[in-house]
């Protein structure tokens, strides 16, 4: 019997991950109401997932399994789509999750009215280890219709909300033709335009849908984290292709030759505007993921466009992003040079500091200089709170300069819009 429904996961060489997945959509998906198929293509992994399927799918005769000989993730996408049978697909990623209860709302209307190609809802960022929601990422009030030839209005909407039609719920034969295969790496917003000239489009802000932007400790060992490390993906050149692509459909399918100066000076504005909506949710990952360096670049971006923050918010941004860049700096160096055995602060006035590295760098091997520390310059990668303090070593490391760091350098070299710092 054809299913209601199609869960359409791609993987690659995360078994543990697909596992945990497995088993919770496994149990969760038995009260949809409705029949449905968990449809898994494998994107030649070299570890144990095929064997840890083909174990699942013995109990489980809803669980399908494909394997690919190729590891081209866009492809793999692809290939999990065509595989479902179901009237519905929903995508899945392999570390994320359904909201159970909210799904059969959506099959129900989709059943109820057959012109719906698809509808996208917003999805919430989770912390799967401390079971909490992160944020989300459009917030409609209301749902929001478009029907096949409105194409214009769609697009402005998406443009208007900064709309990333990542989760949905497709009608099989409507999104199977509204597919193309692509190299770029963020492909929904030509699925999306393509959907809507085969049915009826709705955006909603309800979801059904969680995203595991932190992954429970016992897993986040396992496997290939493309969709985890791919941070500026969403504000660089790989999206602005796909949002020039789609302007670009869109003016085709309007039958305008060639935008005026007026008309072209607005579409780089909705761009950039575009890219820019995402870089203060990126700068908050990369603080979380301790990539401060990327943090300073990214705010150093928004201040070119949008000028000086607060004296608060450069306060704010002296402490939890360019001290921080600072420290990083100098880990890197500390663990790219060979031969170094010990880090060595010297005059730091601000305990809270140095217990701050200490918390972000735990492996680094930290002392705090003293008259009575003896010091190995040859070992020894000295750090000095202020420009004066560094004199105090030279006669020490004269033949060895390149081990003394002056601390108040590093900080000024990653300041962002605050006055050349004193320390």
């Amino acid at each position: 019997m054809r299913p209601v429904l199609s869960i359409a996961i791609p993987t690659y060489n995360r078994s543990l991950l697909l596992e945990y997945c497995l088993d919770r959509h496994i149990n969760g998906l038995k009260n949809l109401g409705f029949d449905y198929e968990i449809v898994v293509s494998d994107n030649c992994s070299t570890d144990n997932t095929c064997q840890m399927v083909e174990s699942k799918i013995r109990n489980h005769p809803e669980i399908r399994l494909f394997k690919r000989e190729s590891s081209e993730s866009v492809s793999n996408f692809v290939n999990a789509f065509r595989k479902c049978r179901g009237d519905f697909i929903i995508y899945l990623a392999d570390d994320d999750a359904l909201i159970f209860e909210s799904i059969p709302q959506y099959v129900r209307a989709m059943q109820s009215d057959s012109k719906i190609a698809g509808i996208f809802a917003d999805w919430i960022a989770y912390d799967d280890e401390s079971e909490k929601e992160l944020h989300r990422y459009y917030y409609l009030n209301n749902p929001v219709r478009f029907e096949p030839g409105q194409n214009n209005a769609l697009v402005e909407f998406m443009f208007s909300k900064f709309i990333l039609p990542e989760i949905g719920i497709y009608r099989r034969d409507n999104i199977l033709n509204s597919m193309c295969t692509t190299n770029r790496i963020y492909p929904n917003l030509l699925f999306v335009y393509h959907l809507a000239t085969t049915g009826s489009i709705i955006f909603t802000g309800h979801p059904f849908y969680k995203e595991n932007r932190v992954i429970k400790k016992s897993l986040s060992r396992n496997g290939n984290w493309l969709n985890m490390s791919w941070a500026l993906g969403m504000i660089g050149d790989e999206m602005r292709d796909a949002l020039e692509n789609l302007l670009s459909l869109n003016m085709t399918d309007s039958a305008i030759v060639k935008y005026d100066e007026h008309q072209v000076d607005r579409i780089r504005s909705m761009i950039d505007r575009w890219l820019h909506s995402r870089i203060e949710l990126e700068i908050t990952r990369a603080i979380q993921r301790n990539e401060f360096i990327i943090a300073v670049q990214l705010r150093r971006r928004l201040q070119l466009w949008y000028g000086l923050r607060s004296e608060n918010d450069q306060l704010a941004d002296l402490y939890n992003i360019t001290i921080p860049a600072a420290f990083q700096h100098v880990n890197q160096l500390y663990t790219n040079l060979s031969e170094i055995e010990n880090l060595v602060f010297h005059g730091f006035k601000d305990q809270g500091l140095i217990t701050k590295f200490n918390s972000t760098y735990p492996n680094v091997k930290v002392s705090i200089h003293s008259d009575s520390l003896q010091i190995d310059p040859a070992k020894s990668l000295l750090i000095c709170w202020g420009s004066n303090s560094a004199t105090q070593f030279k006669q020490t490391f004269e033949d060895l300069p390149g081990h003394v760091v002056d601390f108040s350098h590093t900080v000024n070299f990653y300041r962002i819009s605050t006055p050349r710092i004193i320390l």
